[in-house]
């Protein structure tokens, strides 16, 4: 079963009530079916609803390849990782030599929870039990997520060395090789639709809980942060509380994306809990106050505008 084999029909009929004379805005998104994917097409439901904007997802391999095409112009809006953002930004790992100047913040929208998941009838119950079994890395075409499970890895003293590995592209290319037993453990996040079909084609998953060696986790995501994440509605692959790493996550658009579009996102994102929870669950995390979250990379200045005005700046 592939993960991301997901039906365009849904994305198309999540518009069909609401009506724009606005002009289109592409927004990068990765492919059908994937979180990413999700929350873009909840953002651009709110947006349409609140502000009278078309947004339109735009897939691609991964959010590291939509960051090109959005600090050229090409696309409007992307979503991102604080760490994606600020390599790109900064021309640092992957992007050394090659910045990508015309980036700007839009929004912290939520924190993304991830973890190490196994099948339920797994005995390891953490991290460091699964030293030595096996699992995919590199990641080539999205570093972040690469940063991400290495970062998890390193919570509990272990590292790729520690581990059978096998090379992959792109997330879904790990977790379709997990569905067919390739692997012992799989990346994942517990409000991923990927990984509610997973489990709906193997059975249920369970997450690892995450190390405590919070500054081995940060010195490869400087802003990740270990937490505990209670089971709940939305939730999947939790039976019991669970340390799992949390990272931010923003929308993020070109110096060139016109002002209405970023002003309607932020007052979307702030008026539309309605209709960005019932299409993402992350959205319950999802925490006004910090809109405005700073990690050095510049805000659109049409959005540090609107966010002064409505008194969620956050002073670098």
């Amino acid at each position: 079963m592939k993960i991301g084999a997901i039906v365009g029909l849904f994305a198309a009929l999540a518009f069909a009530p609401a009506v724009s004379s606005a002009e289109p805005a592409s927004f990068a998104a990765t492919a059908a079916g994937s979180s990413t994917y999700n929350t873009v097409l909840a953002i651009a439901k709110a947006a349409s609803v609140h502000a009278g904007l078309d947004l339109r997802p735009r897939s691609f391999k991964s959010t590291t390849q939509g960051l090109g095409f959005v600090d050229s112009g090409e696309v409007s809006l992307g979503l991102e990782s604080a760490l994606g953002l600020s390599q790109a930004y900064f021309g640092k790992g992957i992007f050394e030599g090659k910045a990508l100047p015309h980036l700007r913040l839009v929004a912290t929208i939520y924190p993304f929870r991830a973890g190490i998941a196994v099948r339920d009838t797994d005995p390891a119950r953490t991290v460091a039990d699964i030293k030595g079994k096996r699992i995919a890395s590199g990641f080539r075409s999205a570093p972040s997520i690469d940063a991400l499970q290495r970062a998890i890895l390193a919570s509990a003293g272990l590292s790729y060395s520690d581990m059978v590995t096998t090379d992959v592209s792109i997330l879904t290319d790990a977790q379709d090789g997990f569905l067919a037993g390739a692997s012992d453990a799989v990346l994942g996040s517990t409000n991923s639709a990927n990984v509610a079909q997973m489990e709906t084609a193997v059975g249920k998953l369970r997450f690892l809980a995450v190390g405590s060696d919070q500054a081995a986790v940060q010195a490869i995501i400087p802003n990740g942060r270990v937490v505990t994440i209670d089971p709940g509605p939305g939730i999947v692959g939790l039976q019991a509380p669970t340390p799992m790493l949390e990272y931010d996550y923003f929308v993020y658009a070109s110096v060139d994306t016109p002002d209405a579009v970023v002003v309607g996102v932020i007052d979307s994102l702030l008026k539309g809990q309605k209709e960005l929870t019932e299409m993402s669950s992350g959205f319950t995390w999802f925490d006004p106050a910090k809109i405005g979250a700073q990690i050095g990379v510049p805000y659109h200045p049409a959005a540090e505008a609107h966010l002064k005005e409505l008194g969620l700046w956050q002073v670098p």
